[in-house]
């Protein structure tokens, strides 16, 4: 399930849909989230060892919203006037 979320991220980066910066953030995230979720399997899931995997996780999550709002905020400024106004159109709906 999350390799599948990190392949849309990467794909939505590389189709435009969403700022091409965001690209670089599955392919440096991705490969720790493995690590960590091999080394929770292994360890075993008890509750200390899901609870650490479970801060990790929100941890990466949290640079990711980092990284997306930063590089929005890169984006709309280079953006040509037809993606804005694309983009707009977007937000209004969701």
């Amino acid at each position: 399930m999350f390799t599948l979320a990190y392949t849309d991220l990467f794909l939505l980066a590389g189709m435009g849909v969403v700022p091409a910066a965001l690209a670089i953030l599955p392919l440096v995230l991705y490969p720790i989230h493995v690590v960590w979720s091999v080394r929770t399997l292994r360890a075993g899931l008890s509750f200390t060892n899901v609870s650490r995997f479970q801060g990790r996780y929100r941890m990466l999550w949290c640079d990711r919203s980092r990284g997306s709002s930063s590089s929005d905020a890169l984006s709309s400024t280079d953006a040509p006037d037809s993606q804005k106004h694309r983009r707009s159109r977007l937000s209004r709906r969701f």
